[in-house]
């Protein structure tokens, strides 16, 4: 996404076109968030506004014998909290209550996440698409004075960005192509439309729209520099590895629970076959294997082939015992 202007959009059918796609909680709450074990991230201990940015002292308060400071993991309830935020546009409390709870949105200079990739206004590719010319790395943030600060209007431009992005995949999922007002606030540069140059069917466009959302939340998680973590237990504690998906931030969390509803799944999971990361469609318990798809039969036919033979051996047994007796 590309910093743009535009009027602030109206919301009345979102939630609806989220409940009917099946990206709400089944319990009636309206809640979309999905629960995820995430690494946390320090949160600021005051935050304020002036002239439309947002301010915030140092992430912690350092006392004479220790340094406290408040950690968070994000989850469901800061997603729904992003995404209210562009429904009070012009309420710029808001955004700092809720940078006051769950930390300041990792935005830089240039309104994006901070390990985007900054494009060069010169310099456009063969389809007149604007082409990077920067390296990757972790961009600034912007200050103002000397202090650290981001545009209040930036985080609301996130904030109507992501709305708009579940809104659409709400509208696929339905079976029913993107409306091209959704399409111009995503303000997708590889769109359909700028490669097709007669209107393509229902049917092929449903297809366009759906690759063009993947992408969307697929840039959104690069953007977002989501890692994994390997951490080790404490010592003296009954606890194992474990890996876990870190976030830098709000941004991070937000894009990483797109993607888990999205994929209307609960978690991510590590493959006991192929040893790498997917979405399952139940969480598994703690200790209790699981499979991705492509591994999953293989590994039920194994499965199955052991314990035909448990059988067929305890069989044995049973008549050998038999026969002795």
């Amino acid at each position: 996404m590309t910093k743009r202007e535009h009027a602030a959009p109206v919301w009345p059918a979102d939630e609806i076109a989220w409940a009917q796609a099946g990206f709400t909680d089944d319990d009636g709450s309206g809640d979309l968030g999905r629960p995820a074990h995430v690494g946390g991230w320090l949160v600021p201990a005051k935050a304020w506004h002036k002239s439309g940015f947002l301010y915030w002292d140092a992430e912690g308060t350092v006392t004479d014998d220790s340094f406290e400071y408040k950690v968070t993991q994000g989850g469901p309830a800061l997603f729904d909290d992003f995404l209210a935020l562009a429904t009070t546009p012009t309420d710029h409390d808001a955004v700092v209550r809720f940078a006051g709870e769950w930390g300041v949105p990792e935005l830089c200079v240039h309104g994006m996440p901070m390990a985007h990739v900054a494009p060069s206004a010169k310099v456009r590719d063969d389809f007149g698409l604007l082409r990077s010319t920067t390296r990757r790395g972790v961009c600034r943030r912007q200050r103002v004075a000397g202090q650290l600060v981001i545009r209040i209007a930036d985080v609301i431009r996130w904030s109507e960005y992501v709305r708009a992005l579940l809104f659409a995949a709400a509208t696929v999922q339905l079976g029913r192509p993107v409306d091209d007002e959704r399409v111009a606030l995503l303000d997708v540069t590889g769109h359909w439309s700028l490669f097709c140059k007669q209107q393509p069917t229902e049917a092929a466009r449903l297809r366009l729209d759906t690759a063009m959302l993947a992408n969307g939340v697929d840039g959104f998680l690069g953007l977002s520099a989501i890692q994994v973590r390997f951490n080790m237990p404490i010592l003296g504690s009954s606890d194992s590895f474990q890996l876990e998906i870190q976030p830098h931030g709000p941004l991070g969390s937000v894009a990483l629970q797109l993607a888990l509803i999205f994929s209307q799944a609960d978690g991510f999971a590590i493959c006991a076959g192929c040893a790498r990361p997917f979405v399952p469609k139940r969480q598994p318990r703690p200790g209790e294997r699981s499979w991705c798809p492509k591994c999953g039969l293989a590994a039920a036919q194994r499965a199955a082939a052991r314990r035909y033979k448990q059988r067929q051996r305890a069989k044995g047994a049973a008549v050998y015992r038999a026969g002795k007796r």
